[in-house]
This record gives structure tokens, sequence and C-alpha cells, in this order.
């Protein structure tokens, strides 16, 4: 399941601090590499530098096992399983934005 295109509402305008936050909270090994964000994906035991995140758009993608990318809410479905909701309400409590809850 990947999030819904329609739901990107004005809401969503996160601030790279906080993308970074929330990458960084679920990927602790990325590191800053140029225009992007690099390290083993979460999503499987990969030890490379495969999984990346777009520093301009928040976007990730892994280019190995997963071959998968979208958005942080996408990221939080995969990575914890959860439906859409769940994964938007997580995504703002770890960015700090609980008061669109």
């Amino acid at each position: 399941m990947t999030a819904p295109r329609h739901t990107q509402d004005p809401q969503n305008q996160f601030s790279l601090q906080e993308v970074a936050r929330f990458y960084a909270q679920r990927a602790p090994k990325i590191r800053q590499s140029g225009a992007e964000w690099r390290g083993p994906c979460p999503l499987h035991a990969g030890e490379d530098d495969s999984f990346a995140v777009n520093s301009e758009t928040g976007e990730w993608f892994c280019h190995s096992q997963c071959g998968c990318g979208g958005s942080i809410y996408d990221f939080e479905i995969r990575l914890r399983g959860m439906s859409f909701p769940e994964a938007a309400a997580e995504v703002r409590l770890v960015v700090g934005r609980s008061e669109w809850l």
C-alpha cells in the first residue's frame, strides 16, 4: 500500500529539518552526501548506500533489493506496516507537528 497522491495537502509542507529529523530517527545510518542523504536501506538487511533521500523533495528510493520509493508516508507504511492514516499521524508526531492530529 502506498500513500494516496491526493493527500499532499498544505499541512504536508514539512521543513527540511523536519524531514531530516524523521529519516534520522527511522534510518539512523544515513548521512548527507551532496544533494541527497544516503545510507543502508532500513527496509532490508543491506549494508551498502542503496537508500537515498532527495534533500529538496523529501522523496526516498532504495536502489537495491526494495527497488521502491515514495514520500515519508510511503516510507512509514512500508517500514512499520501501517495504514495511511496511521502513518500520517505517526509522521506528524515524529516531526513535531502533532497539532495537526
